[in-house]
């Protein structure tokens, strides 16, 4: 232990992340909204926290992060002791509760000139595959370098083999697969690299810019198709959520074809006004009658239209 260690306290990141997941399951409490996971490093007197949650959805979801964000950072620093900037809250999941009230938020500000990109991927299983593959093979090198010099015995069998092929082996004697294989696995990297990733994550608008909130296309699409379902006479959806575009695809049961395309049409225009996606999707509204679909409509459908009333 070094002089500067004496004295001092160390937290540990297993028990910041817990923290953060706690203080997320408290600013949840009530609105039906889960935590999925969190993340914490610690560097020196600070801590870097991220937690990933899903919303109950009740309207924009970037003023409920905005309210989890503040009692994350808040909480955490108050019980670690640590100085805890904005943390990364990341909408991972909406789901339709009725019944939970929703998370009460400040005022909004004013939205944010232009959008922001997707985040970026960590990709912690392809580098710690690599990282543990480059640990292997260099730990076992220098392993066998270090008893040559060390203790006089002789190279392993490996190495010398491999010196060998590499020794009578060069560019020209080199397999065209094997290069092909290793100009693919360069480009992939580079992409990989290059591209931010997460290409299932949606980016939501918010009014906070401390605050980036994504939702899933699954989610988004679940929510389309639960606004979809409540048009009278449509029995069914099938939806396709791309980055830049909004397939709706609705199966008529009965009643009027054009009507019922219009009622769909304006659901899905609420839904995604709701969902406040980041950048404006295109949408493409398709309703086709069922088999059994008739044009008249049904006589609860009669009664709604006529009024209470009538």
């Amino acid at each position: 232990m070094t002089p500067r260690e004496r004295g001092t306290t160390t937290i540990a990141d297993r028990v910041v992340r817990k923290v953060a997941e706690q203080a997320a399951r408290e600013a949840l409490t009530g609105s039906g909204g889960t935590v999925r996971r969190g993340t914490a490093s610690v560097r020196g007197h600070s801590a870097v926290v991220g937690v990933d949650i899903a919303l109950g959805y009740r309207g924009v979801a970037g003023g409920a992060a905005r309210a989890v964000q503040e009692h994350v950072a808040e909480r955490t620093a108050h019980l670690t002791g640590l100085h805890v900037p904005a943390p990364r809250i990341g909408v991972r999941a909406l789901a339709a509760i009725h019944g939970a009230p929703a998370l009460v938020v400040g005022p909004a500000a004013s939205p944010p000139e232009r959008a922001r990109g997707r985040r970026w991927s960590e990709r912690r299983l392809p580098v710690g595959v690599l990282a543990v593959l480059a640990l292997a093979v260099t730990a076992a090198l220098l392993r066998d370098v270090a008893a040559v010099h060390l203790r006089g015995r002789a190279p392993a069998p490996w190495r010398g083999q491999v010196l060998g092929w590499l020794t009578g082996h060069g560019p020209a004697t080199t397999p065209s697969w094997a290069a092909g294989t290793l100009v693919v696995a360069g480009l992939w990297m580079i992409v990989l690299a290059l591209a931010p990733g997460r290409r299932s994550d949606l980016v939501m608008s918010t009014s906070d810019p401390g605050v980036r909130a994504v939702i899933g296309r699954r989610s988004a699409s679940h929510l389309v198709r639960a606004a979809v379902r409540q048009v009278p006479g449509i029995t069914g959806a099938r939806i396709r959520v791309g980055r830049r575009r909004l397939t709706v695809r609705a199966d008529l049961a009965h009643g009027d074809r054009s009507h019922a395309r219009d009622g769909v049409t304006e659901a899905v225009t609420g839904a995604v006004q709701e969902w406040g996606p980041a950048a404006p999707a295109r949408t493409r509204v398709r309703v086709r009658p069922s088999p059994s679909w008739h044009p008249t409509p049904t006589p609860q459908e009669e009664g709604e239209a006529d009024g209470p009333y009538a």
